[in-house]
């Protein structure tokens, strides 16, 4: 899936193969190509794509023999499948600071506002990349748990496959152990319901995708179920803040289970093929909520989100992101 002709896409690839060498077996992906199992406790190809820090301005040009068609967007990847597409230079309505409405440009009408308190930071200089001003989700220590988020419709992940991209950079980790996890887009389960799962550090059912504290250390996760995807990614401190704008690729495939990728290369998967159930209270920028001990709000900065209610073929996974590529000025 989304390897290219490149060097970083051949370098990507032969990481894979040496890893599927190492590891105790490989699952071929759509195109052939392997990807060492990984069962969330350990790391199969080491990221390097989302360490450093960097200024807000700051951007890699793209390739131009790599880089694909400059009209190329999500609608004009498999779109009868395009069921979000959010996207930080469009449809962001901001009152007194305040994101109250991000509109979905997949023409389903699926947009996200603010539930629960305020939304999410939209007019902050300090944020800004290429010229856009890049919703800020602070999740700031306050009684209000569900401050700073936004919610939307997430039942097209519901009995189905997917394919879902965020593009997104973080500002700061918690240090304090006040949270197990920083989710990007979730399906939160609130309240008592969560009494006995929290001992598992897991939700029947629901969907996380963002960054969870195994310990002291961050790791990107995609955790559907009790059952995850995982692998450690470096701090992020105020000191050094933000990270490198990043992208994120979590699938879940009903022929071999759920994986993650950082961009073209992958680096993790966990071998379940249990379809979601349910995607009650979908979320941007916070997952599972019962009280500000186990706040899993994100801090950082979102550009865009983009699922689809199927598993990409590797073709489509790559045209995906070139676009995201030229669309935020990225390496690829």
């Amino acid at each position: 899936m989304m390897q290219q002709a490149s060097s970083a896409g051949l370098a990507a690839h032969w990481a894979a193969l040496i890893a599927c060498e190492q590891a105790l077996g490989c699952i071929a992906l759509k195109d052939g190509e392997p990807v060492a199992l990984d069962d969330g406790g350990g790391a199969s190809v080491a990221i390097t794509a989302m360490d450093g820090a960097q200024g807000p301005e700051a951007a890699e040009p793209v390739d131009a023999s790599d880089a694909s068609d400059p009209g190329l967007t999500p609608l004009s990847i498999n779109s009868a499948h395009l069921s979000l597409w959010l996207t930080a230079d469009r449809g962001i309505t901001c009152i007194g600071g305040r994101i109250k409405r991000w509109e979905d440009q997949s023409n389903r009408g699926d947009h996200a506002r603010p539930v629960y308190g305020a939304g999410p930071q939209c007019d902050l200089p300090s944020h800004a990349y290429m010229g856009v001003n890049l919703p800020y989700f602070s999740a700031p220590k306050t009684p209000n748990i569900y401050d700073e988020t936004l919610d939307l419709d997430l039942n097209c992940l519901v009995n189905t496959e997917y394919t879902v991209f965020v593009v997104e950079r973080r500002w700061a980790d918690y240090r304090d152990h006040s949270a197990s996890a920083e989710y990007l887009v979730s399906t939160p389960v609130p309240g008592a319901a969560l009494a006995t799962m929290l001992d598992a550090e897991c939700v029947l059912g629901g969907f996380q995708l963002g960054y969870a504290y195994d310990g002291d250390e961050p790791h990107l996760v995609l955790d559907q179920g009790c059952s995850r995807a995982a692998q450690r990614v470096d701090r992020v401190s105020l000191d050094a803040a933000p990270a490198l704008l990043s992208e994120e690729v979590g699938e879940y495939n009903a022929r071999w289970g759920r994986g993650l990728w950082v961009p073209g290369l992958p680096v993790a998967h966990v071998a379940d093929t249990t379809e979601l159930m349910s995607a009650n209270g979908g979320a941007i920028g916070r997952g599972i909520v019962q009280s500000a001990k186990f706040d899993t709000r994100f801090r950082g900065d979102i550009a865009e989100i983009i699922i689809y209610d199927s598993a990409l073929t590797s073709e489509e996974a790559t045209n995906v992101e070139k676009y995201l590529a030229l669309h935020w000025h990225r390496p690829w």
